[in-house]
């Protein structure tokens, strides 16, 4: 039995949850990758707003959540640490640019949304989104000039989906185990 089935959400407004929360995702996206340095202050404020209207929609239970996007947001700085350092990405600055923390952070925000709106999915079709959004991403950072793929397109471009597929099997079990003892139907 599905852990979030409690949540009793209209599947309706899950469709426009999901068009809510992803269009604000992108708006965070597009302000870190195109934005970079520049607008680096708008990236993180809108961040903290996300963070701070999801801790208080989960007042009850914040720390949970809190420790749900803090985790994320450190795993995938971490990685995106180790893939400049094994020359899988490269960026104009030395080391993790502070929009790229600023996009994890976003972005951390973002998947614990989509994590109890996608419960739902099949666990297939859940790996593959992860995987296609997640290397997207970075394909269109490259495009817009925020991160160098130095190891080519194609080649990155797999790795990164491969990354992603982990990442997103890893969050779906460790939501299983983390959405039965609390309750999200706030997201």
């Amino acid at each position: 039995m599905d852990p979030c089935s409690r949540c009793h959400i209209d599947p309706k407004l899950d469709t426009k949850r999901f068009i809510l929360y992803s269009v604000w995702f992108d708006i965070i996206w597009g302000c870190a990758v195109i934005g970079q340095d520049n607008w680096q202050w708008l990236t993180w404020l809108l961040v903290v707003v996300s963070w701070v209207i999801v801790s208080w929609r989960c007042r009850q239970e914040p720390y949970p959540v809190l420790l749900f996007m803090v985790s994320i947001a450190a795993i995938g700085i971490t990685v995106d640490w180790l893939n400049s350092e094994f020359g899988l990405l490269s960026f104009s600055s030395s080391g993790i640019p502070y929009w790229l923390v600023a996009l994890w952070c976003g972005f951390s925000w973002y998947l614990l949304c989509l994590t109890s709106l996608g419960a739902k999915w099949s666990f297939t079709i859940w790996v593959l989104f992860g995987a296609l959004g997640g290397a997207s991403s970075y394909f269109g950072g490259a495009r817009l000039g925020a991160v160098i793929l130095p190891l080519g397109t194609l080649e990155s471009i797999a790795i990164l989906a491969i990354e992603w597929a982990c990442l997103f099997v890893g969050v779906r079990l460790w939501w299983y185990r983390w959405s039965s003892r609390y309750i999200v139907a706030s997201l």
